[in-house]
């Protein structure tokens, strides 16, 4: 619901503007998302603004059904409302509002409402953000004894609270999925015996790859992070004798 929120406060701070308390809530939710763009009911408000500027005119049939449409059980738009729109220099009046307030909440519906319209933030900014939050922690691969593949540079990242983490590599060539795959394989306080598969992938990509790291149980005070190489589609219990590289982040 915190995305929701923080869509609602842009829509308000472009039609109506915010007060103290609700400026301050709006600073911290885009910190918390930060692939969300704070100027797009801004942007939305401006366009209606400079259209109709200097001029009356009641708002079209047609846009204003599309509107309604698209905002289901929220918003209702009479046809018989053609009050016309009026801007007196800088001020708009109560029509203007209601006119903003419409087109702010269609691009609310389009960018909230409707997450798979949105562009998903890449591996790669979702790494960034993890590394911001309290509690994560990083550690660099090395080589883990006599690897199949030498010389693999990168780290891992993870966030215990959140049960998630990122891995990012340099020199892990691509794998073949139809005869061999990567598997991260998770350590906890729990003992190599009980190690936690955490991904299963191909390394597919050009300079350093990304891969999220989610495990198929929850870990507890996860320790250490290694790398083997398995048969297609990965294993539930590895020998782990196809070695490739490990890494022991360490907690601050």
């Amino acid at each position: 619901m915190s995305r929701d929120r923080l869509w609602e406060l842009l829509a308000d701070r472009a039609t109506q503007g915010l007060n103290e308390l609700e400026s301050r809530e709006l600073d911290t939710l885009l910190r918390q998302y930060p692939d969300v763009d704070p100027d797009a009911m801004d942007r939305a408000a401006a366009a209606v603004d400079l259209a109709f500027a200097g001029e009356a005119a009641p708002m079209p049939v047609a846009l204003r059904d599309r509107i309604a449409a698209s905002i289901p059980g929220s918003l209702e738009l009479r046809r018989q409302d053609t009050a016309p729109i009026a801007v007196i220099g800088k001020r708009r009046t109560a029509p203007m509002l209601g006119w903003l307030a419409a087109a702010a909440c269609l691009v609310l519906a389009v960018t909230a409402w409707w997450p798979s319209l949105r562009p998903s933030p890449s591996p790669a900014s979702e790494r960034l953000v993890l590394l911001s939050k309290p509690g994560t922690i990083k550690g660099a691969w090395g080589d883990w004894d006599n690897p199949e593949i030498a010389g693999v540079k990168g780290e891992v990242v993870w966030n215990e609270s959140e049960q998630r983490g990122f891995m990012t590599f340099t020199g892990l060539p691509a794998a073949n999925p139809s005869k061999e795959v990567y598997q991260l394989w998770i350590i906890d306080e729990r003992g190599m015996e009980q190690r936690i598969s955490g991904a299963i992938f191909d390394a597919r990509g050009t300079g350093e790859v990304v891969i999220p790291i989610s495990p198929r149980i929850k870990t507890k005070n996860a320790a250490a992070f290694a790398i083997t190489i398995e048969e297609p589609g990965g294993t539930w219990v590895s020998n782990m004798k196809r070695r490739v590289v490990i890494a022991q982040p360490k907690r601050g």
